[in-house]
């Protein structure tokens, strides 16, 4: 057998048994298989008896594994009437092995069904795995032009049923058309939380549609905004255990197309009160998980972590990789800081991000003739530290009654939330109080909670 649409070869046998005329005493048994390319393997285990007739369908397909019992009864068929068919079903889905989505587990679903002029309805579709569920879905299809349509009112989905590391309920809804070549949809959905490790993000937004682009590729569009908070569970903190402030709540979002297993996400914008980025650019291929991203832009308020610092700083990064490894290299400038009333004149900043440690190639500020260039590297998941710097020919001269020449250097080890910090260094030139104190050396280490200092002098 060839069906009319189905690019495979089916075979099967049917046994029929009957005494009465009227064939109220039917009864059958039999089994149908079908071996596609496109819809993978199926058979289908067939009896009637007492005026119903069951279907046991068992298939992989598109990476599932589905087994189904559809049930009818056949009075108005064995009666002569053939103008209308119903059934149930029930059965599971369930990924197989290799499938991307295999975390989801099995998928139990029910659902009501008629059949009368050449138009199959399902009614009353019902889905449930884990944390998960979809009901009252209606689904429509036109066996003579092939048309279809159906209505999802609200998927609703837990996110830990996806990633173990993901915390929360998205809510979907969808329209569904086209035809059964090229099935088109409208969907919607949104959040009001998700928590990802210490992040957390609330407000989520999700607009977009499925449709066949012009050489016939299905192709999914969408926009995602959402209003993320990467501290709120106890993230990142500065060095006193607080919140790095500027960066409690960041704006973000993007738009998507997801095509060929490919999926690109172009004009990536957030905005917090102390940062913009705008026309961020990222493409993941789930094939081979490798990523590829850039990052033109992020300026960086530098009055909004701190009332003692005016400024802003820019930096850019390229991202690389895999997303299990991800990898980015990164430059900043900033063109004149105020820290206090020290002014620095430039700052410049290369650095690149491997196997979850942040390395700072090259770190520069200028002020006059005075040059701090510093190198080192952290550990995220550690969050060990390792640096060091150098400072020479810095003028102090913001200070009453002081003038001198700093030069020093040092190194910085411990955590991010407890440095240890070895300096040593000399004031050169020392005039204090319109009196000369010549060189006055020093060394110390501090963990930014208490300082311990040696000094002597010419004098």
């Amino acid at each position: 057998l060839n069906p009319s649409g189905v690019s495979g070869r089916s075979d099967g046998m049917l046994n029929l048994k009957w005494q009465a005329a009227d064939l109220q005493d039917l009864t059958a048994e039999g089994n149908v298989r079908l071996n596609s390319r496109q819809y993978g393997t199926a058979q289908t285990t067939v009896k009637i008896a007492n005026k119903s007739a069951s279907f046991d369908i068992r298939a992989n397909a598109m990476d599932l594994a589905i087994r189904a019992r559809l049930t009818t009864r056949l009075d108005q068929m064995l009666a002569g009437n053939f103008k209308e068919l119903r059934a149930n079903v029930n059965g599971t889905i369930r990924p197989l092995s290799s499938a991307v989505y295999e975390r989801l587990g099995t998928v139990n679903i029910s659902a009501n069904g008629a059949f009368r002029d050449n138009l199959l309805t399902v009614r009353d579709i019902r889905a449930r795995s884990k944390g998960s569920d979809v009901s009252d879905v209606t689904f429509q299809v036109n066996l003579v032009s092939r048309h279809i349509r159906g209505r999802i009112p609200q998927v609703r989905i837990a996110l830990g049923d996806l990633a173990p590391d993901v915390m929360g309920t998205a809510n979907l809804a969808a329209d569904i058309n086209g035809t059964i070549d090229r099935p088109t949809a409208s969907f919607m959905g949104s959040s009001t939380g998700i928590d990802i490790g210490s992040t957390h993000i609330d407000d989520v937004r999700l607009d977009g549609t499925l449709a066949n682009d012009p050489a016939g590729v299905r192709e999914l569009r969408g926009t995602l905004s959402g209003t993320v908070h990467p501290l709120a569970n106890g993230g990142t903190q500065d060095a006193a255990g607080k919140p790095v402030p500027g960066f409690e709540s960041i704006r973000a979002s993007a738009t998507g197309t997801f095509r060929d297993n490919i999926v690109t996400v172009e004009k990536i914008e957030a905005e917090s009160s102390a940062t913009n980025l705008s026309d961020a650019t990222l493409q993941v291929n789930l094939n081979d998980k490798r990523i590829q991203g850039r990052i033109p832009q992020i300026r960086i308020d530098l009055s909004a972590i701190s009332p003692e610092i005016l400024g802003a700083t820019n930096l850019t990064a390229d991202i690389e990789g895999t997303i299990d490894q991800p990898t980015a290299t990164f430059t900043g400038f900033s063109s004149g800081v105020d820290i206090g009333s020290n002014h620095i004149d430039s700052i410049d900043l290369e650095g690149t991000f491997a196997n979850n440690d942040l390395r700072v190639i090259r770190l520069e500020a200028r002020q006059a003739d005075g040059i701090l260039s510093a190198n080192g590297h952290a550990n995220l998941t550690t969050e060990q530290l390792q640096a060091e710097f150098a400072v020479s020919d810095l003028k102090v001269v913001q200070v009453t009654d002081l003038s001198a020449t700093v030069f020093a250097n040092g190194q910085v080890g411990g955590t991010f939330r407890s440095p240890d910090i070895d300096f040593s260094g000399e004031l050169r030139d020392v005039v204090y109080q319109q009196e000369a104190h010549g060189t006055i050396r020093v060394e110390g280490k501090t963990n930014l909670a208490t300082v311990t200092v040696r000094a002597n002098s010419d004098k």
